[in-house]
């Protein structure tokens, strides 16, 4: 493990990955990314698949839109391969005149934006989902352009462009302090060593909490559990 780094990313999932590759495509030479057990581990590794454009903020529609479309092309600029999409589409039903409203003004927000979603009525959600039961849906708007993503296989690809610019990534290695002097980090303390660094990015997802609280700084995420069901052969 390197004893030096430009930045110390801490956390292998997407969020980890994602920012080593756009550091050292940002010209950062010295990246360096820890992990306490594979990538990817935590939630990206467990997550539901589905990736959409949906949003009611223009800030989530830009960051959708911008995801999006690095997805298209990811495989192919890392050199990864294949990535698994699949733009079947994305429907979001409203059960109350209030959610129909709501979906109106959040699909104009979308289309002035040039995203491909529109408002659909009840048969046309059953038309678009045959086996949805419709019975008590009132609208439901819908886009095109979502669908699922093999979500390790975006960490992976990230990882793979990364390292293709010289990051190192170090799994199973977990993060136990900070050498911090006047407020400033200083350097990062693992199980394996210690790297010296001035700049640290907390990825951890699921985990930042406690890895901020071991900086001094408090990180507003409540980590929950949830279950997850394989229901047919992937």
């Amino acid at each position: 493990m390197r004893k030096t780094a430009d930045v110390v990313v801490i956390g292998g999932g997407n969020a980890g990955t994602s920012t080593a590759y756009h550091l050292t495509k940002l010209g950062v030479k010295n990246v360096v990314v820890v992990e306490q057990q594979y990538t990817p581990f935590g939630g990206s590794g467990r997550c539901a698949a589905q990736f959409r454009q949906q949003f009611a903020t223009e800030s989530n529609l830009r960051l959708a839109l911008l995801s999006t479309a690095e997805f298209d092309v990811l495989g192919e600029e890392t050199g990864f391969g294949d990535l698994e999409i699949d733009k079947h589409g994305y429907l979001l039903p409203a059960h109350t005149p209030e959610q129909v409203k709501m979906l109106e003004e959040n699909v104009a927000m979308q289309r002035s934006m040039g995203i491909d979603s529109y408002v659909l009525d009840q048969k046309g959600c059953k038309d678009v989902a045959p086996y949805l039961e419709v019975g008590d849906i009132l609208a439901g708007s819908y886009c095109t352009g979502e669908g699922v993503i093999n979500p390790m296989k975006v960490a992976l690809s990230y990882k793979k462009g990364a390292q293709g610019r010289g990051a190192e990534f170090n799994n199973y290695t977990k993060v136990t302090g900070f050498d911090i002097e006047g407020g400033k980090i200083k350097g990062v303390r693992t199980d394996k060593g210690d790297i010296a660094t001035n700049m640290v990015v907390n990825a951890a997802g699921e985990w930042g909490k406690f890895i901020g609280r071991m900086a001094g700084a408090s990180v507003p995420v409540e980590p929950e559990k949830h279950q997850i069901v394989v229901t047919e052969p992937l």
